[in-house]
């Protein structure tokens, strides 16, 4: 966090995972960012600049927004008129000081931004933040229409966990909306799944006889950090499943700040019933996601028979590790790298994890 604002001035929000090629132009202006409007820097001048997950920023847009602080603080200590002057926050579900450490994030911009840190607990542990963000997501989407939500309702999502934070909060509740009719009251008849989607974990279990709605398959996701748009994609070829109700993902990016991320990771192991490793030279040489996180999945396959599934995601000698024992997808091996077009390859993997999804557990 830096600088100052004031609070009835602009707040631009920007998500730095989401703008794709260009991001340094489009934030601070360039060839590329639309000709009709200021960028977002110019644009939160004497406001606030969010930047949400600050660590998806690419490496030459963090040394540019390096060089605009210390130019702006330069320019702000000779008291020159005319300089851009917005408070800068950045937001991260990562360990920012880490990546630092390990050169995936740059130092300088590290120690420039990390002066004033906030850590936010877990949504989990914000069980009062929920129903006003319940109301504000309905709010936004449902533009001049006054939509009550049941309280029973809000009951229930604060019994909830959400592991993916407020986004995931945000998430349902768009799908909920989306299952209503005109007029009618949100309630939880209108959330995602058989029977009124996932019980929250806190509930009292129903009677024997009732009829119980299947679980579904927690699935794992193990990647290296270079290897996070694979994930990202295949977990798009994946999305339809999770909407038949077949299954539930994670994956690291969606440690929130303030967990103890090696904490997280491990409990999610532990929870898997399925687990698929996105299998890269990166990933193969990390201690951390090969020598830790899949050596801790194929502990479970050995001892409890967990599904572990090798998705072969660049070209590799993976045939020569513990994970050459297993049944890779695609299934002649054949790295996803190398299928034209590349989706053709992610529909095969998605076939084939759904085999997997359907198969009775041990």
């Amino acid at each position: 966090m830096t600088a100052n604002a004031d609070a009835t001035k602009p707040f631009v929000s920007i998500h730095c995972g989401r703008l794709g090629d260009g991001a340094e132009e489009y934030v601070f202006g360039g060839r590329r960012a639309p000709s009709d409007r200021a960028s977002h820097y110019a644009r939160a001048h004497g406001g606030t600049l969010f930047l949400d997950e600050i660590h998806e920023l690419p490496l030459e847009a963090q040394d540019r927004l390096l060089d605009t602080l210390e130019t702006r603080e330069e320019s702000r200590s000779r008291r020159r008129a005319g300089s851009l002057d917005p408070l800068v926050i950045a937001g991260s579900s990562q360990p920012l000081g880490t990546l630092a450490a390990q050169g995936r994030f740059r130092r300088e911009l590290w120690e420039q931004i990390g002066r004033l840190k906030l850590a936010v607990p877990p949504l989990r542990e914000r069980v009062a933040d929920i129903p006003p963000i319940v109301t504000r997501t309905v709010d936004a989407a449902s533009p001049g229409e006054k939509v009550t939500v049941d309280s029973k309702l809000i009951e229930y999502l604060c019994l909830q966990k959400w592991p993916g934070n407020v986004r995931e909060l945000e998430g349902e509740v768009r799908a909920m909306l989306l299952m209503r009719r005109p007029g009618e009251a949100l309630g939880r008849r209108h959330l995602r799944g058989a029977g009124g989607g996932r019980r929250p974990e806190a509930a009292t279990p129903p009677p024997s006889s009732a009829r119980v709605a299947p679980r579904r398959v927690r699935l794992v996701y193990v990647s290296a950090p270079q290897d996070d748009e694979w994930r990202r994609r295949l977990d798009a070829h994946l999305r339809p499943f999770e909407h038949q109700g077949l299954v539930e993902t994670w994956h690291a990016e969606r440690v929130g700040a303030g967990e103890d991320r090696r904490a997280e990771i491990e409990r999610h192991l532990t929870e898997a019933n399925v687990v698929v490793v996105l299998v890269s030279a990166n990933l193969l040489g990390s201690d951390e996601t090969y020598g830790t996180q899949v050596q801790r999945a194929l502990e479970r396959h050995r001892s409890e028979g967990l599904r572990v599934v090798p998705v072969i995601a660049r070209q590799c000698l993976w045939k020569d590790t513990a994970l050459g024992r297993l049944s890779p997808l695609p299934t002649d091996g054949t790295p996803l790298e190398q299928w034209d077009p590349i989706d053709d390859g992610l529909s095969a993997v998605a076939a084939g994890i759904r085999a997997v999804l359907q198969k009775p557990r041990s």
